[in-house]
């Protein structure tokens, strides 16, 4: 039995191998991360150009150098590790290979067609050549030709030699790690039990200890766990928490304080510049003594939010720190949202907190797409329009126009939506498209089940609604049939020198009224047709097998009252006056009596068959019916729960936020009647055509019509939602019949009385036919 042994790599070949293979995984994708991605023709022409946008791009363009040193470093750190890759390739190309197969022919120089003459011959040669005595003598290459000579001419030699690769035999097996020696080296076993120790229990715990610490302050959602409990604090002590008081609870987040913010600073400015907004912002409530809300930092963030929603022009330096509230403003919304969730599920089951209305919820919504848009909640959704202000507002209403949506703009026709944008040059219009061909259109079809149930769209008192909800997101300007490259630019209607103020009036424009509806056929967002809740469809009854078994008794108990015979009265007395005629007529009776009951044998046979075929057709019909539903229910979550959603949606247009986001929305249940919230915010995110959700709640305990609210509300553009209307018609709850122990016995009884008493009948045939 050989040891196996251990070789450390000497020439360090099997470690270029290793690195280089290793190197090669990493490296690979994490340079196509780190390369720029260049934007498409499409995104390049489609790209909005208007004043906002522009400011907007150029402000991101210019914090970027403040990173350019990182830019640098990074590329340069990428440069060197693909030079490193090919030098790498470049020593493992021109390395010599340490592990080669023995071959004696090779060291003698000879061909393997060579005669046991030729080996001698050779052998002396080199021999004399290499011999350790001669002035060209080397010890080590002699000792090999000899190696070789006797492998080729000793017996015992060439057999180990052909069998192991060995003139030796077989040796130990060797392991080989991609190490180089000096490691295991006792000379150096100081420095690499000391490089352990620095690495292994210094440096890494420290690290992880410093994450720790770090983390544990924050929350899944990497907010402030601080932040949260002040928010639950103020949310949970009013029913209807009004926006103006949403954003003082935003604004006094502790990511807002020194402690935890870099960007936002105590500067000299603040002295200067805050006390002269107040006049521009009185809504900002600067003398409030409640705490935390009279902090300092609390108020600086609440100035520079409310001149954010105003639109005030700012120093410099207050941008910057705007910049960095607004940075993170997004998430903290979205916080409070969930913590109005967490605060309506205690109230369900804790008194003492008032439960928050559905008002609170949609402020919480509407707070984030006016920090998005940087409007208040007051003005008017077409200020999110490219090159529309206060003043071109007068003529989207007037006696014979009425646009009071957006979706109303994009469905008129490109002429009188020119005519009605005719002080815009051909530049600014065509933002006005893009605009239009950004902005959503969401189309929403809902559904109502009972999941597990017979009936799935029969709902009954107290049982648990399952609400499917199927969102279609398209443009806005594609769903109304146009699109910016078909739409031709006016450059005959003037531009740029006309003032609203001096336009002429309506019946001097075109006379005619602005249509307000498009096509039947592009209208994808109304409602599908269906039947109505309370039109519930009369299936037939399934009969169950106690059922089955009841009419077969009847059916037996039917026959058991004819005669056991099978004839009739008038038979039966033929059969008693024929009972004198002797054996003939005996013989008859006999006869007729065994054939009447082999016929009336095969028809309960046949019926107890038809039976049987029944019962199997309809558990063939029950089992197509469950596979249908479970086909359909795959159908309907074609994705697994274990692959990750995706949240890459479409880019918002938002020339007031000073980051680049994408699309969120937020779905929700709201009673029509008690106006009060039957299933809380879902968010929704990575919308980018088709999405499938559901929302569940508890049906009243009574029966009854209701009428439900399912919103879809945007929480980027400003005051956009969609609403369809769910209708219910709630039943009485079945009760379910369980069979008990006593009946099952008693059915038991019947089936024995039954089964005796029909042998005693055919016991009678037997001794009358005897």
């Amino acid at each position: 039995k050989m040891a196996a042994q251990i070789e450390y790599d000497e020439s360090g070949s099997t470690t270029y191998y290793f690195l280089l293979s290793i190197f090669g995984l990493l490296l690979l994708p994490l340079t196509y991360y780190l390369l720029p991605k260049k934007k498409t023709k499409l995104e390049l022409s489609l790209a909005c150009k208007c004043e906002g946008c522009t400011v907007k791009a150029e402000a991101i363009e210019r914090r970027r150098p403040k990173s350019r040193v990182k830019t640098i470093l990074k590329y340069t750190v990428l440069v060197g590790a693909w030079l490193l890759l090919f030098y790498m390739l470049y020593r493992v190309a021109t390395m010599e290979r340490t592990q080669t197969f023995y071959d004696p022919y090779d060291i003698l120089g000879i061909d393997r067609s060579a005669t046991v003459g030729e080996i001698k011959k050779r052998y002396r040669e080199l021999s004399k050549f290499y011999h350790p005595d001669k002035e060209t003598g080397d010890e080590e290459t002699f000792m090999k030709i000899a190696k070789a000579y006797e492998a080729l001419t000793d017996e015992e030699s060439r057999k180990n030699w052909e069998e192991y690769g060995n003139p030796d035999g077989p040796r130990a097996t060797t392991f080989g790690i991609a190490l180089p020696s000096w490691i295991v080296d006792r000379k150096n076993s100081a420095f690499v039990l000391g490089l352990y120790v620095l690495v292994f229990m210094v440096a890494l715990p420290t690290a992880i200890g410093i994450w720790w610490f770090r983390s544990v302050k924050y929350s899944t959602a990497n907010i402030l766990l601080s932040t949260q409990k002040l928010f639950f604090h103020f949310l949970a002590k009013m029913n209807n928490v009004p926006i103006k008081r949403q954003i003082a609870i935003l604004t006094s987040a502790q990511e807002f304080t020194k402690e935890h913010s870099v960007g936002v600073k105590e500067r000299p400015i603040d002295n200067i510049e805050l006390p002269k907004m107040f006049v521009d912002l009185p809504f900002v409530n600067q003398k409030t003594k409640e705490p935390p809300f009279c902090a300092p930092y609390a108020l600086k963030a609440r100035i520079l939010l409310h001149a954010h929603l105003t639109t005030l022009d700012l120093h410099e330096e207050l941008k910057e720190d705007l910049y960095h509230i607004l940075k993170i403003t997004p998430s903290l919304v979205n916080e409070m949202v969930n913590i109005l969730q967490q605060v309506w599920v205690f109230a369900q089951y804790q008194r003492g907190i008032p439960s928050p209305s559905v008002e609170s919820f949609e402020n919480s919504m509407r707070l984030s797409s006016m920090i998005v848009q940087g409007l208040w909640d007051t003005q008017s959704p077409f200020l999110q329009i490219p090159h529309v202000d206060e003043s071109s507002l007068k003529h989207f209403r007037t006696k014979k126009r009425h646009i009071h949506t957006i979706e109303d703009l994009s469905k008129m026709k490109d002429t009188d939506r020119r005519s009605l944008l005719r002080t815009l040059s051909d530049e600014q219009y065509k933002d006005v498209l893009t605009f239009l061909d950004q902005f959503p259109h969401v189309a929403m079809e809902v559904d109502a089940t009972v999941e597990d149930d017979e009936d799935v769209h029969k709902i009954t008192a107290g049982s648990l609604v399952t609400v499917s909800v199927s969102l279609m997101r398209t443009s806005l300007l594609k769903h109304c049939g146009q699109s910016v490259e078909e739409l031709g630019m006016s450059s005959d209607l003037p531009n740029g020198d006309v003032s609203m103020d001096t336009l002429p009036a309506e019946d001097e424009l075109d006379g005619r009224e602005v249509p307000m509806s498009a096509p039947e056929a592009q209208k994808i967002d109304q409602e599908v047709s269906r039947p109505k809740a309370w039109a519930v469809n009369k299936k037939k009854k399934k009969v169950t097998k106690s059922a089955k078994k009841i009419s077969k008794h009847k059916k037996k108990l039917d026959k058991k009252t004819e005669s056991p015979r099978g004839g009739t009265p008038e038979g039966d007395s033929k059969a008693e006056n024929g009972s004198t005629n002797g054996g003939s007529v005996l013989r008859q009776r006999k006869k007729g009596t065994v054939e009447e009951r082999s016929k009336n044998e095969g028809e309960q046979s046949s019926q107890e068959e038809d039976g049987d075929n029944e019962e199997k057709e309809e558990a063939v019909d029950d089992e197509e019916e469950e596979w249908s539903k479970i086909q359909k229910d795959m159908k309907k979550n074609k994705s697994s729960p274990f692959t990750e959603k995706s949240t890459d949606s479409h880019p918002v247009h938002c020339p007031n936020f000073p980051l680049d986001i994408q699309e969120g929305w937020w779905l929700y249940l709201v009673d029509k009647k008690t106006r009060k919230l039957v299933s809380p915010p879902q968010k929704i995110i990575g919308l980018k055509e088709t999405s499938s959700v559901t929302a569940h709640f508890k049906a009243p305990p009574k029966k009854g019509y209701l009428s439900y609210g399912v919103l879809l509300r945007s929480d980027c553009y400003h005051d956009y939602k969609v609403e369809r209307t769910l209708k219910l018609a709630v039943h009485e709850s079945k009760v379910v019949e369980t069979k008990q122990w006593e009946d099952l016995e008693k059915e038991e009884e019947e089936e024995e009385a039954f089964e005796e008493t029909d042998e005693e009948g055919e016991s009678e045939e037997v001794e009358s036919d005897s």
